[in-house]
């Protein structure tokens, strides 16, 4: 799984591959049954795999957008503009030209994510 988010009163996950489906949990509960080793939450409605991210980039100190994989922007930015339905969020997302989706980290959250995506990526690179 990709990342989970909550739109328009409803939780969806995302996988790697584009494929995404109706998640049946909170954003707070997720945040609780998804390992922290590989999930962080990043804002009030995202929850994010850190191999999800293809790029940090800092706009300011305050302000620290994470770009997600294609596939997986892609299929988030379908669902928030077309507002699927459940029969098509099971449709294989299409590898598109679409702009890399960017996530805003909360301010509150960016030390957190910061010493967690760094852990992260001295794990990936221990195992290589």
């Amino acid at each position: 799984m990709a990342c989970i988010f909550s739109y328009e009163k409803h939780y969806h996950q995302v996988h790697f591959n584009g494929l995404a489906d109706i998640w049946n949990y909170s954003i707070d509960h997720s945040v609780d049954l998804l390992p922290s080793t590989d999930f962080i939450r990043v804002n009030r409605s995202f929850i994010i795999n850190f191999k999800a991210i293809d790029e940090v980039k800092d706009e300011s100190p305050k302000v620290t957008f994470l770009l997600l994989k294609e596939l997986v922007g892609c299929r988030i930015d379908k669902i928030r503009g077309d507002d699927e339905t459940n029969d098509q969020l099971e449709t294989e997302s299409v590898n598109s030209s679409c702009n890399f989706f960017r996530v805003r980290l909360s301010y509150e959250r960016k030390k957190a994510f910061n010493q967690a995506y760094n852990n992260y990526k001295a794990t990936v690179k221990k195992e290589v």
